[in-house]
């Protein structure tokens, strides 16, 4: 869970590193491990968080491309520095700025299920659907639970916990 990607942002969240190094570590995993996953979770709406330091959340989101990512709006825990933090932001832009967010991320993940109409990809099934029939299953990239599933039809019957090409 990197949180976000401003330098300033990730100081006041008490995080080690800055952009650079997150951008560097991305760099070196996708060179590194051909057809990796990368999933994070990211944190709109920190206390002082500016609409230029948002902004640049934004344009790290399309310029990455996480293959998975969850981004929430700030929620203050009680007891906590950042509870007390000046610069607290109200609600309703909080909730906005995550949404928009997971909406660029919705047309990132758009674009990278489109390239692989047509490829057969490796699934674990996890059951089936009762209601469609159809059996749910998942690729190396997809949390049980979190993710979605890639739904298949088989003439042949398909078995929770076994491997298939598909």
């Amino acid at each position: 869970p990197i949180q976000h990607c401003d330098d300033e942002v990730l100081k006041n969240m008490n995080r080690r590193g800055g952009r650079k190094e997150i951008e560097d570590a991305i760099r070196r995993l996708r060179a590194a491990i051909p057809n990796i996953t990368l999933r994070t979770t990211l944190i709109a709406g920190f206390p002082g968080e500016t609409e230029e330091q948002y902004s640049e959340l934004c344009d790290f989101v399309k310029t990455v491309k996480f293959d998975r990512l969850g981004c929430f709006a700030y929620s203050a825990e009680e007891n906590t520095v950042a509870a007390r933090m000046d610069g607290q932001i109200e609600q309703e832009v909080k909730d906005r700025r995550a949404e928009l967010v997971m909406q660029i991320q919705t047309g990132i993940m758009a674009q990278k299920q489109a390239a692989k109409v047509g490829q057969t990809v490796r699934v674990i099934c996890d059951g089936i659907d009762d209601e469609s029939g159809l059996y749910l299953c998942r690729t190396a990239a997809d949390a049980p639970e979190v993710d979605g599933n890639v739904c298949v039809s088989s003439e042949e019957p398909l078995y929770p916990g076994a491997f298939y090409d598909i």
